[in-house]
């Protein structure tokens, strides 16, 4: 009887959100394949279970390295795969994902406008709910483009760069909004910040058709991409 394929998420932020379920099939199965195993590693640690044997998967490397794990599924082992950022082998498949990106961006800066203006309690908290809807969206599909897309050797410098507009980024925004918070007011500061944000989002859209035309499924720059992809299933035979 050939052995069960279960499809582990690594949890995006805090690696508590892993499922008791995905925790379980970490502790027993006896394969892994990861996209990058130093994060599967320093996820096995925060479980604190011992990892078993793992096979390197990475995106655009998948048909040299499935026979291992063919050939283990085969002999009846249960494998876990390992995803570095969310369900890229899901969302991949969704076509459209620059559109997607770009109207995500868009809705967050409608709905913080709406939020700066609304004085009724149930519109402030929709258009807060919305705020974060559209936020998840835009950095999940950030997430897996970035890990599917970018090169193996150029993986380390764009996560570097990435890192330092996350880490900073935030912090001069705040700067910049508490500061006309208090010249002009705490409204048209969130106003303001909204429709930067759609104007950000409009000049990101006419300047690079090439994302507004990004359906998700490109090969990177340095890549062959592989013929076909396994559908993914949780768990899949």
């Amino acid at each position: 009887m050939p052995g069960t394929l279960y499809l582990i998420a690594t949890p995006i932020g805090n690696l508590d959100d892993l499922s008791p379920r995905a925790a379980e099939v970490l502790r027993t199965v006896r394969t892994v394949a990861a996209e990058d195993t130093r994060r599967t590693r320093k996820l096995y640690a925060h479980l604190g279970a011992r990892a078993p044997a793992m096979v390197s998967l990475p995106a655009f490397g998948e048909r040299e390295r499935m026979g291992a794990i063919l050939e283990r599924l085969a002999a009846g082992e249960d494998v876990a795969l390992c995803t570095d950022a969310g369900t890229p082998a899901v969302l991949e498949r969704r076509l459209g994902q620059g559109r997607v990106l770009l109207w995500a961006v868009a809705v967050y800066g409608m709905a913080t406008i709406v939020f700066g203006l609304s004085k009724s309690f149930w519109i402030t908290f929709t258009a807060l709910a919305l705020t974060g809807t559209a936020d998840m969206v835009s950095m999940v599909i950030r997430s897996t483009v970035r890990q599917l897309l970018t090169p193996d050797a150029m993986r380390g410098r764009m996560v570097s760069w990435n890192m330092l507009f996350f880490a900073r980024g935030p912090q001069l925004g705040e700067v910049e909004a508490g500061l006309l918070a208090r010249w002009v007011g705490p409204v048209i500061s969130v106003v303001v910040g909204g429709l930067g944000c759609l104007v950000a989002a409009g000049s990101v859209a006419w300047w690079t058709p090439e994302l507004r035309r990004f359906e998700g499924h490109e090969p990177g720059p340095h890549e062959n991409p592989p013929a076909g992809r396994a559908s993914a299933a949780h768990p899949a035979r």
